[in-house]
């Protein structure tokens, strides 16, 4: 999988699906389940910030899943760096909070990537892929 690299910038944009899965949890352990889709991207537990690179970019019109989970006292924030979208989750100490987004695609960028950014107090990990499914029209 891919490694991460420094923050920057937030890009803007708009989830389209966005849901809590599962709590109960008290620590981030291993990386997210994506639900039956294949992985392109994942980060393990960490805290911080970090920017991973989506395997062939993003591409417009394509369905962009991310599970991710966190936990720490703060918020987590996605930037789907060159795919036009950014969602905000809160954290609390003492609970993983899971999450899984889909992100319709409106650009295309082939040097695409996530940036997540994070205080040191909040614990994080996430998987992305491609929703290839009808509903996902993903690519």
């Amino acid at each position: 999988m891919a490694e991460p690299t420094a923050s920057g910038t937030p890009a803007s944009g708009t989830p389209v699906v966005a849901g809590a899965v599962e709590r109960g949890r008290t620590a981030v352990v291993g990386v997210p389940d994506l639900g039956g889709l294949k992985a392109l991207a994942s980060g393990p537990a960490r805290t911080g910030s970090a920017e991973y690179a989506i395997p062939g970019g993003v591409r417009a019109g394509g369905t962009l899943a991310v599970a991710f989970e966190c936990e720490g006292v703060g918020r987590l924030v996605m930037d789907v760096v060159g795919g036009g979208a950014t969602f905000t989750v809160p954290c609390e100490a003492g609970e993983v909070a899971p999450f899984m987004n889909e992100v319709q695609m409106n650009r295309t960028d082939p040097a695409g990537r996530l940036r997540f950014s994070a205080g040191s107090g909040v614990t994080w990990a996430f998987a992305a892929g491609w929703d290839k499914s009808p509903q996902g029209k993903g690519s």
